[in-house]
């Protein structure tokens, strides 16, 4: 089966390149549809044999993907975001769920890094590669959906063990966060859902405004709407304000909270293991790190981690 590689970019010179020769592999076809940079994204996609096309960018990622797939030659599509890459997988694996004729969708792992050394990172799954149907299209100006339509197409969704992995996050700049919550906002008034309230939780987190997040985060945690994951998510993010506010009360008071998810499990540890540092409680605040540790997760720093974990015991055996 030929695929067609899809991009939407918009100043990524930085990243084009890594994004287009990772899709090289299994496209024959690599479509980027440029939103207005001023930079060199165009020229590096075109010399790296992209078709390159221009759209005037419109606060609607739907709408600029959907654009994208006017130009798709091929039966599959694949779209990864400019500042991500595919990484290597089992080619037949793929090949065996494209021919697959019941399959639309296919979901992949998108693995987000947080900071530069890539060591610590948060996963989720997302359909990332796709039938190319007419009436199989993006909805949603911002975390745009394409499940649904190929859900209502009559295919299912299968999921892989494909990963893309993201760099965006590690120095996001506040002009993309105010965008993201801009265009939150927007889709909020429209259909205010638990869901558009998580996602702007996330960006007010992400650009800071802890309070304002606080406030939405406690507000779905009941959420019937959302899935438990999100719901998890939501209560660590709690947790994460409440250090960074020095709310040492509510770390108190949710000491007893466990995750299911290890990842977040690992840092709810971490964090403990911070507080009771905090008050002194050097014998517990070891013990909290070891629990940690054994949690291998991705949300903590494992250099980092380490070093609290020698550092504590150093201190525990000076006292004893």
């Amino acid at each position: 089966m030929k695929v067609t590689g899809a991009i939407i970019a918009k100043n990524e010179a930085k990243y084009i390149k890594n994004a287009v020769t990772s899709l090289q592999a299994i496209c024959e076809q690599i479509i980027v549809v440029d939103t207005g940079s001023d930079d060199d994204t165009a020229v590096i996609a075109s010399s790296l044999g992209c078709e390159v096309f221009f759209k005037k960018w419109c606060d609607d990622f739907s709408e600029a993907r959907n654009y994208a797939l006017e130009f798709v030659r091929n039966e599959w599509v694949i779209f990864i975001d400019a500042d991500e890459s595919l990484a290597s997988f089992q080619h037949p694996a793929l090949q065996k769920l494209l021919n697959d004729k019941q399959v639309g969708g296919i979901s992949c792992i998108l693995k987000n890094y947080t900071n530069a050394q890539l060591t610590t990172f948060t996963e989720h799954r997302y359909t990332r590669i796709f039938r190319r149907q007419p009436n199989i299209r993006y909805s949603g100006k911002i975390h745009e959906q394409i499940a649904d339509s190929i859900i209502k197409s009559g295919y299912s969704i299968i999921e892989s063990d494909i990963i893309i992995e993201h760099f965006g996050y590690i120095d996001s700049s506040a002009e993309k966060k105010d965008r993201n919550k801009k265009l939150l906002y927007e889709e909020f008034q429209k259909n205010p859902t638990d869901w558009h309230k998580f996602h702007i939780a996330n960006t007010e987190f992400a650009l800071g405004n802890l309070n304002e997040a606080k406030e939405l985060y406690s507000a779905i945690l009941q959420s019937s709407e959302l899935s438990e994951d999100s719901k998890e998510l939501s209560l660590l993010r709690l947790h994460q304000i409440a250090l960074k506010l020095d709310d040492y009360g509510y770390i108190e008071k949710n000491l007893n909270v466990k995750f299911k998810n290890m990842n977040y499990e690992g840092l709810r540890l971490f964090i403990a293991s911070a507080y009771y540092l905090q008050i002194g409680e050097l014998s517990k605040a070891y013990s909290s790190s070891l629990s940690a540790k054994s949690c291998n997760s991705s949300l903590v720093d494992a250099n980092l981690l380490d070093k609290s974990i020698a550092v504590l015991h150093q201190n525990i055996n000076k006292f004893r």
